[in-house]
């Protein structure tokens, strides 16, 4: 069974919300984070990571992965799948 979970592929964020943020713990619906660094120092208005903190995120949702693996993001930064 844990075999399983680490064979199998991520979960990708859903389309409404398709760019992984915060480890892929959060799925994001924008690219860019917001302009905020009294909030976070990282949320400076510049391209997401996946590694950047959630709350540079707007509107983030939990990322629903079933595998305990996190999500990966359904796009790359120039919009194309990734």
């Amino acid at each position: 069974m844990l075999m399983d979970k680490v064979l199998a592929e991520p979960s990708k964020c859903p389309t409404s919300h398709p760019f992984a943020v915060n480890q892929g713990l959060h799925c994001c619906a924008t690219y860019k984070k917001t302009n905020d660094p009294g909030v976070n120092a990282a949320c400076d208005g510049t391209d997401f990571h996946q590694a950047d903190p959630v709350e540079c995120c707007q509107d983030a949702i939990q990322c629903t992965d079933t595998n305990d693996r996190g999500c990966i993001s359904q796009y790359n930064a120039e919009g194309l799948p990734a």
